[in-house]
């Protein structure tokens, strides 16, 4: 059974990381805060004043803290390491705002797993432990995005950011009964059928494997021969198998139905949840999921983007990566 203690608001969360980070930081070990920026624009991603907490909290035991992120895989102002050192900057994640450095890197370790070999974030190999710090949000991918989406995306490399989402797409073979389901399940209305067969061309794909999950005759398969959700977990487990130790933070509020990506002011879709603290990647966002869950009175992300958060979850179980079984303690 693993533990997750949860705050429904902010007036424990010193207390919680005084009593919780020393147990896994020591004084002199070089911490990397791994964590996504947002994009420029987003005024739904973790905020500067609330990071500045936790690093506080880390140099309080006597840590070297620095914020990590690496860069994304399409055009913008985080797609190079210059353009996303700037952009961290501006959106007031300096230095004198935060209390420590921020580095951005593509430099990679090569990692091979099943489905494909990750481009894993050297810096974050390198550091003495990392602080994967994560602000829960919708993603029409992988339903939301957590603990082990912030390292099953963010902890690689541009490049296999990329393949996660190239090998996640739908290749036809045969046999397709025009039974619909595949186009139901795309949560983009990407499906299109002619001469007896689904076509996946009317919009952008992003490779999310809902179709492939969908089709009951087997006329689809993911290109990589693995869906989206287990790179997507792989990946992440690719990376934490490289770390020498890591905890969890999972900020829970502001949830809003699109990812941090968007460059763009969004409205929060529900009700804020609270703070979820774990030592246990899957049992971290296992219980983010079910506390949504359990405010909404169902499945949320299923009815939002067509896709349950417990699809990566339980393949992050099924590798070993940590377990749903959890002990949730309130502070």
């Amino acid at each position: 059974m693993r533990d997750v203690i949860f705050l429904k608001d902010e007036s424990g969360f010193e207390a919680a990381l005084k009593k919780e980070l020393p147990k896994r930081f020591k004084a002199g070990e070089k911490i990397a805060v791994k964590l996504h920026f947002g994009e420029p624009g987003n005024v739904t991603a973790l905020r500067p004043e609330f990071v500045k907490r936790v690093v506080d909290a880390l140099k309080a035991i006597g840590a070297r803290p620095f914020l990590f992120d690496s860069p994304v895989s399409y055009p913008g102002p985080r797609n190079t390491v210059k353009d996303y050192e700037k952009a961290v900057i501006d959106m007031g994640f300096g230095e004198d705002k935060v209390g420590c450095q921020s580095v951005i890197s593509d430099s990679v370790i090569m990692v091979k797993g099943k489905g494909l070999t990750y481009g894993v974030c050297k810096t974050l190999a390198d550091a003495d432990g990392v602080l994967v710090l994560t602000h829960v949000k919708g993603h029409f991918c992988s339903g939301f995005g957590g603990a082990i989406k912030n390292l099953g995306m963010g902890a690689l490399s541009k490049a296999t950011k990329q393949e996660i989402h190239d090998g996640g797409k739908p290749e036809y073979i045969s046999g397709c009964t025009l039974c619909g389901a595949c186009e139901k399940s795309c949560p983009l209305d990407n499906i299109r059928y002619d001469e007896g067969r689904p076509y996946f061309d009317k919009t952008w794909c992003c490779g999310c494997s809902d179709c492939v999950y969908a089709c009951q005759f087997g006329a689809l398969k993911a290109r990589s021969g693995y869906g989206f959700d287990y790179l997507l977990s792989e990946g992440a487990g690719s990376a934490l198998k490289n770390f020498k130790k890591a905890y969890f933070i999972n900020e829970v509020r502001r949830i809003t139905k699109d990812c941090d990506c968007f460059g763009k002011v969004q409205k929060p879709i529900t009700d804020d949840v609270g703070i979820l603290l774990s030592e246990d990647i899957v049992a971290i966002d296992k219980a983010a999921m079910d506390l949504i869950n359990k405010q909404a009175g169902e499945d949320f992300f299923l009815k939002v983007h067509k896709k349950s958060p417990i699809v990566h979850i339980k393949e992050a179980e099924k590798l070993g990566m940590g377990g749903t079984e959890y002990r949730l303690t309130e502070l």
